[in-house]
């Protein structure tokens, strides 16, 4: 039996640019701080921004991409701390319109992720 890091690791990953706002929490509260003790304020000034055409702008995270799952309506964040800290960001840059590179489940989405949204 693989374990759930295992099982997250073996679904299928696709890239997607998508801008943060529009992306849910899927926990209704999250910590302050992320696993290894930076505080997610001190890491939202670690945010770079790129110029794209058309006035819109690339969020350049330090943290690896946000996986994110779609559930017909909209798209819900794994990483909601990851998904705070980009948000912030988009919020400080609006109006301009921002997207990120994220992660995209394909494929089925490991049972342990529809568990924890089950629990909101």
């Amino acid at each position: 039996r693989l374990s759930v890091r295992e099982r997250v690791g073996h679904a299928e990953w696709v890239p997607l640019q998508v801008s943060p706002l529009d992306v849910a929490f899927s926990q209704a509260e999250i910590g302050d701080h992320f696993r290894n003790d930076c505080a997610l304020e001190d890491v939202l000034l670690e945010v770079k921004v790129q110029d794209l055409t058309e006035g819109w702008c690339l969020l350049i995270a330090p943290f690896p991409p946000i996986r994110i799952m779609g559930d017909g309506h909209r798209y819900l964040a794994l990483d909601n701390r990851r998904l705070y800290v980009l948000q912030r960001k988009a919020v400080e840059l609006w109006p301009r319109p921002c997207v990120v590179d994220m992660l995209i489940c394909s494929g089925q989405v490991p049972s342990e992720h529809w568990a924890r949204l089950a629990t909101r």
